[in-house]
């Protein structure tokens, strides 16, 4: 089964937020590249800014 893992943390998610990696005030782009699983409070965090770090992949 898929878990998703958020983004920003890198940790399992139950219950998230669907983020803009490049926030809609800067570019209105829907498209799924640019919506990934965030924990609700990073997702309400980072607000309309870029993020400031890629977690790499482990």
């Amino acid at each position: 089964m898929w878990r998703p893992t958020a983004r920003w943390a890198g940790s399992s998610l139950t219950r998230f937020d669907v983020d803009h990696a490049i926030p809609w005030s800067l570019w209105r782009s829907n498209e799924l590249w640019n919506m990934l699983p965030a924990l609700p409070q990073a997702n309400n965090e980072k607000r309309d800014k870029l993020p400031t770090r890629v977690p790499s992949r482990r």
